[in-house]
């Protein structure tokens, strides 16, 4: 089984102002953001897992708020597939990430 990570989610509000297909931006550790048309989730939600996000200032990446899961996930034509699972570390998030 793979082991799960954190994966944030945020609106691409260029893209969208574009017509891109491409919506939304993904962030999972600290590999670059990969940008996505779609995401879908499989598994049972709990109160740790999905975490909305917020924070005072933008990160690198400009981004102030997002939602994460925790779990594995593949990506197939742009779309994002997240299969959930218990979290094993709390998710850290800050304007240095």
């Amino acid at each position: 089984m793979q082991q799960g990570v954190w994966i944030r989610f945020s609106v691409n509000g260029e893209n969208i102002k574009a017509g891109s297909p491409f919506a939304w931006r993904s962030f999972v550790g600290e590999n670059p953001e990969v940008p996505l048309k779609g995401w879908r989730v499989e598994g049972e939600s709990s109160h740790r897992n999905p975490m909305p996000s917020f924070l005072p200032v933008k990160d690198k990446y400009g981004v102030v708020a997002c939602v994460a899961y925790f779990g594995t996930y593949t990506i197939t034509d742009d779309v994002m597939y997240i299969s959930l699972q218990e979290p094993t570390h709390p998710l850290i998030w800050n304007a240095q990430q």
